[in-house]
């Protein structure tokens, strides 16, 4: 995995106490998901 993706890694939502995945779509391309938890008002919002 390239370097530059430990600041991907590293983020935190501000909101609950997220969880990130780094997954590789193809060589050299990464998605970056974030899991928030039941408590995250973002998380929330998108279920209304």
């Amino acid at each position: 995995m390239p370097e530059h993706t430990a600041a991907a890694l590293e983020y935190v939502c501000p909101d609950c106490n997220s969880e990130t995945r780094l997954v590789t779509l193809a060589p050299g391309v990464y998605a970056l998901q974030v899991f928030h938890d039941d408590t995250c008002p973002s998380t929330r919002e998108a279920r209304s």
